[in-house]
């Protein structure tokens, strides 16, 4: 009897854990394969809901916001967010791009940008361009966040009346240990559809802690249309100023006062690997200060371009810093895992992102070679205005 009780617990673990190692290989490959579809398209139409839904004691708030990504080369992209507070439209027919925020009624037009091949031709940018600050970023990196990753069930799901096996997966979410409140969060599970590899719908739930109180989060995406490498519309490629809509040299939000012209902020900070950097003692080479987290998206889409830009002209005196307050080992890992070969700050105290006036990130800062603020952008910005903002400061 005694060999037998000590023979089920051996055999129990020579079968569970060939299972969990299976199941983990499987997840692997599956969010691989998701990966390389998104990486891979030639075109897409995808349209769907993000729905939020907040609840506090007293509260109960629910806002949706229904989105459009569109793209065919050459270079025609469509990103537009309906939402009366949140809404935005940014639209290239591949000569011209177009950003129009709803509520401000403005809108620019400018060239579209332009990028360089590996063969050093120059070609409007694609597929990619549509993705910045998008949900659809985020599926070409699957692959990347597969550690941790389950494979929960298999099911059949329900879409704007259309019925789709899927895989569902689960993945670990990490937030920010920084932030001025206190938020937890369950995993993000998405439903991929077995078919085409492409996610149909996503998930998360959330609560955050202040001393206001505590209100829990939950936000659902739907996606009803994954209209993949076929004709798409022209007329999801043009744009018509809306009645009233002004044009603008550049967009001005609410609560965000520009600090073009002014002497930047003298500063000191270390950067990952503990080299110290002042910002006075780089007068006479023009500075570019990015301001990034790991955890936010656009960031993630616009640090490739300060990598570009840091190897093109170090040599002709621009110095490119990133600026992240996490926790340093967390910003160390992504930046390595990447080969960002730029320098990042460790601003862990916010002390230069208040000097800054720092509200929303990405942010971009160009010091000019006298110590002056040349430029001064909020949000994603095409490597187009980054490459001029850059020139304006004295980087030909």
């Amino acid at each position: 009897m005694r060999s037998s009780r000590r023979i089920i617990p051996v055999f129990f673990f020579m079968i569970i854990i060939p299972l969990f190692s299976q199941n983990s290989q499987d997840v692997q490959a599956l969010l691989k394969k998701v990966s390389d579809t998104y990486k891979n398209l030639k075109s897409y139409h995808f349209e769907g809901t993000t729905t939020m839904e907040m609840k506090s004691e007293g509260l109960q708030q629910k806002m949706e916001m229904p989105m459009v990504i569109a793209a065919a080369k050459p270079g025609k992209t469509r990103l537009e967010i309906k939402n009366p507070m949140a809404g935005m439209l940014r639209v290239s027919d591949g000569e011209t791009t177009w950003v129009y925020i709803p509520r401000l009624k403005q809108f620019t037009k400018k060239a579209a940008a332009t990028v360089e091949t590996a063969g050093g031709e120059s070609e409007k940018t694609g597929l990619d361009a549509a993705l910045v600050g998008s949900p659809l970023a985020q599926f070409e990196q699957l692959a990347d966040k597969a550690k941790g990753a389950k494979m929960l069930r298999e099911e059949t799901t329900e879409i704007d009346g259309k019925k789709m096996d899927c895989y569902v997966v689960e993945l670990p979410r990490e937030l920010p240990k920084n932030l001025p409140v206190q938020m937890e969060s369950s995993p993000k599970t998405l439903w991929i559809d077995k078919a085409r590899y492409l996610v149909v719908k996503e998930s998360f739930s959330g609560k955050m802690s202040s001393p206001m109180g505590e209100m829990q989060m939950f936000t659902m995406t739907v996606y009803n249309m994954t209209k993949t490498n076929e004709p798409i519309s022209e007329t999801l490629f043009t744009f018509a100023p809306p009645k009233g809509a002004k044009e603008v040299a550049e967009l001005s939000f609410p609560g965000v006062t520009s600090l073009a012209g002014n002497e930047a902020g003298d500063f000191t900070l270390k950067d990952l690997e503990g080299r110290e950097f002042n910002l006075k003692n780089l007068r006479g080479k023009v500075v570019l200060l990015s301001f990034w987290a790991t955890w936010c998206g656009p960031c993630r889409l616009e640090l490739p371009q300060m990598e570009k830009l840091h190897q093109e002209f170090k040599s002709k005196g621009l110095v490119v810093l990133g600026v992240n307050d996490e926790e340093s080992e967390i910003a160390r890992e992504f930046v390595k895992s990447n080969n960002y070969s730029f320098p990042t700050l460790s601003d862990t105290k916010r002390d230069v992102a208040r000097l800054y006036k720092i509200s929303a990130i990405p942010t971009l800062i160009v010091v000019d070679r006298e110590g002056k603020i040349s430029t001064h952008f909020v949000g994603v910005r095409s490597e187009q205005d980054v490459r001029a903002a850059v020139k304006k400061a004295g980087i030909e």
